[in-house]
């Protein structure tokens, strides 16, 4: 009997250790691992999480490189962080130039799943910084599936001016029945927060965030949450929030471009407390309540501080909103020329539709810093002749107003990655219309030939 345990013993160890060395791992953390201090990890290495049911994890001390970051994937299958009961799913603390990825096994997309806490399925502090996250599906979490921040400290090594987050990448993430999406920065940037000790203390700011390819749906609060950050927000799928489907705030400094946001209870994008906002080849679908909509852009000035606010909106497809598709407050105190040209306007629902200049699918007071150019508006999407309104496709036919109809621009795709300027003006709105291939005319390459009926 005992020579058969130990050969059970040998054969499940070379097991690991056959699973180990087909996914490259230089560590390998077992199912019932739930704290791993990383501090002897080299720049370069590769930390392994075997398959199967996982409770909670906690990571500290990671630091890589920038040439040689620290990868953490799946290994042999699906990853489940089952975190019922927990704070967190998996938690990195004073973490640098590490990647959290689910692509350790090449038949499952997303390699990493959880599901359960009270609070963040994935979070970042205690200083963690340069991380990229991407391939990882979050369910059932009390606050947002994805979290970094720091409280400022009294000796100042998580405060403006000493810290700052940096270079960090959220990707390919799928988010649903969450308390919120992704949320970065801390709500009281520029603000402080008052310490009993020290007094008055400052939160560090976020610079070049990018998130991208990520689907995030049915949450109770915002899809996506910003503060004091700059970054690009490209070609996300948001929708079904209980807030807006972004939020940023506080001197924020933000692209936003390739998005759909749908179906949210608030704003589709609501942009406060000032900052420089651009807005490309977005498609805003069903936004708002009574008294919201599409787009809320707040201009801000504090007391005593500078002007900071700009907006650029172009190419832009907005439907059906619950008020004005695109709200700016306080237009009058942009510090630099703001444009919106090219976008396509519909459906907005406005009680007293006929107050201003531009009702009712943009309310701002007019100001020398804003241009306003080459923009569709309808009341009804059928004026659009869109490819099927109904099912929230706004790719335009041979018959729409917008082919040709904005002027020259320097975006040079659209919303899906098709070329702009196909037949020497851009179409107006998310979508440049493509020809569809007829017969033997598929075999032959097209540009910039519009032939009606044909």
């Amino acid at each position: 009997m005992m020579k058969l345990f130990a050969l059970v013993i040998v054969f499940i160890s070379s097991s690991f250790i056959s699973l180990a060395q087909d996914c490259g791992c230089d560590y390998f953390l077992e199912t019932l691992d739930d704290f791993f201090d990383g501090t002897s990890v080299l720049p370069g290495e590769v930390i392994c999480l075997e398959s199967g049911d996982r409770g909670k994890l906690s990571i500290v001390n990671l630091e890589g490189s920038v040439v040689n970051p620290i990868q953490i994937k799946n290994c042999g299958g699906l990853v489940n962080v089952e975190a019922t009961g927990a704070s967190v799913g998996i938690e990195f603390l004073a973490c640098e130039y590490v990647q959290l990825t689910g692509t350790g096994d090449d038949g499952v997309t997303n390699g990493i799943y959880v599901s359960g806490p009270n609070r963040y399925g994935v979070y970042f502090s205690n200083l963690s910084n340069h991380f990229t996250v991407d391939h990882i599906q979050i369910e059932n979490t009390g606050s947002s599936a994805f979290c970094s921040r720091d409280d400022p400290r009294c000796d100042l090594t998580a405060n403006e001016g000493v810290f700052e987050l940096d270079g960090c990448r959220f990707s390919n993430l799928t988010i649903s029945n969450c308390g919120g999406g992704i949320e970065v920065g801390h709500p009281s940037f520029r603000y402080g927060m008052v310490d009993a000790e020290c007094g008055l203390l400052f939160p560090y700011g976020v610079n070049d965030l990018l998130i991208e390819d990520c689907n995030i749906s049915n949450v109770l609060s915002a899809g996506i949450s910003l503060y004091g950050s700059n970054a690009v927000i490209r070609n996300n799928a948001i929708s079904e929030t209980g807030t807006s489907g972004i939020v940023l705030s506080m001197e924020s400094n933000v692209v936003i471009e390739k998005n759909k946001i749908s179906n949210t209870d608030h704003y589709g994008v609501k942009a406060e407390k000032g900052g420089f906002f651009e807005f490309y080849n977005n498609v805003f679908d069903d936004n708002g309540t009574i008294g919201t909509g599409a787009v809320l852009v707040e201009f801000f000035t504090a007391e005593g501080g500078v002007d900071h606010n700009k907006l650029t909106f172009k190419h832009n497809t907005l439907v059906n909103s619950e008020t004005y598709n695109l709200t700016i407050e306080n237009a009058e105190h942009g510090s630099e020329e703001s444009v919106i040209e090219n976008n396509i306007f519909v459906d907005a629902y406005v009680i007293e539709p006929d107050l201003f200049e531009y009702a009712p699918y943009i309310y701002f007071t007019p100001s020398d810093l804003f241009t306003v150019n080459n923009n569709l508006y309808s009341v009804t999407t059928d004026e659009q002749n869109f490819v099927d309104a109904a099912a929230s496709d706004y790719r335009l036919t041979h018959e729409s107003a917008a082919i040709n109809y904005g002027i020259e621009s320097d975006l040079t795709e659209d919303h899906i990655n098709e070329h702009r300027n196909l037949a020497g003006a851009p179409d107006a709105g998310a979508y440049e219309y493509v020809p569809e291939p007829i017969a033997y005319f598929d075999r032959i390459p097209l540009v910039g030939l519009y032939v009606d009926d044909f």
